[in-house]
């Protein structure tokens, strides 16, 4: 397992050492390393050889649960943290003082899609690369080199085509699903306040940076009925991308143009970062 950079952050430290665990599963299934060849000319993979590398490919679906795992537990940290910050903000009374089961269930699902995505992605690049292999000819020697590599790589981007196009290095593309599902967490918590609360309009609200992307700048201070799509992100909340640190404020005008303090921003943050930290340590 490579060495995990400890300021990631646990979340994702825990994505590195799943994918550390795939990459494991797949050399336990496949044997590839088992083989081995002798003289100056090596042999080429046979059919058993390739329906065995084709199968353990297969089978990689299978590890996606430590990547839906890693996120439902921290982000049920940052939920329940976004649902009591609400709470005390818009200083209402509601029939749970916990998060209702049915927003840690949409939590549960929404890990689960990501580790979908992210394994057939993994399972897209291999057989690429298994692709390459046979089309060139190659060892199984070279084979697990290849195979190897493609690992090592990283998360794969691909095209329409499905082409590869970019490759993230797996201690940032770890850094950058934690950003993003834990700030997908902590809006899910919001939002489910604001839906018991009977709120009936939100607004987005956009970092003010010099990173926010020209769409959410754009969705600043758009308002719309809860459930309903923003315009120019397209999405009901945050995240809109990865990397989004959006949010959304409740609207209606009975409670005025609610707008949270700095200082309760800052205070809301710190509650979480708080709850986050308990659940590293424990």
């Amino acid at each position: 397992m490579r060495a995990i950079d400890r300021k990631a952050g646990p979340l994702a430290r825990k994505l590195v050492a799943a994918r550390a665990g795939l990459e494991q599963a797949f050399w336990r299934r496949s044997g590839i390393g088992r083989y081995r060849e002798a003289g100056r000319h090596p042999r080429r993979l046979t059919p058993a050889e390739i329906a065995q590398l084709k199968e353990a490919i297969g089978e990689l679906q299978q590890s996606g649960d430590d990547y839906a795992q890693a996120i439902f537990e921290a982000g049920t940290v940052l939920v329940e943290a976004g649902w009591l910050n609400a709470k005390t903000l818009l200083e209402i009374e509601t029939g749970y003082d916990v998060v209702p089961p049915y927003v840690l269930a949409q939590l549960r699902g929404y890990a689960k899609q990501f580790a979908f995505l992210a394994i057939s992605r993994e399972r897209k690049a291999l057989e690429a690369s298994l692709t390459s292999s046979v089309m060139e000819g190659e060892s199984p020697r070279l084979a697990a080199r290849r195979i190897s590599a493609t690992f090592a790589e990283g998360y794969h981007v691909f095209n329409r085509a499905g082409e590869i196009t970019r490759r993230t290095p797996t201690k940032v593309w770890s850094t950058l699903v934690a950003r993003t599902e834990l700030s997908r967490a902590a809006n899910m918590g919001n939002l489910a306040l604001f839906k018991e609360a009977q709120v009936e309009n939100v607004s987005w609200m956009a970092a003010d940076g010099p990173n926010t992307c020209p769409e959410c700048s754009e969705a600043d201070g758009e308002t719309v009925r809860i459930g309903s799509a923003f315009p120019f992100v397209d999405v009901e909340s945050p995240p809109a991308h990865p990397n989004c640190v959006c949010v959304l404020t409740p609207a209606d005008e009975d409670l005025g143009n609610f707008t949270a303090p700095d200082a309760t921003q800052q205070a809301a943050r710190t509650r979480a970062d708080a709850a986050l930290a308990a659940w590293e340590g424990s």
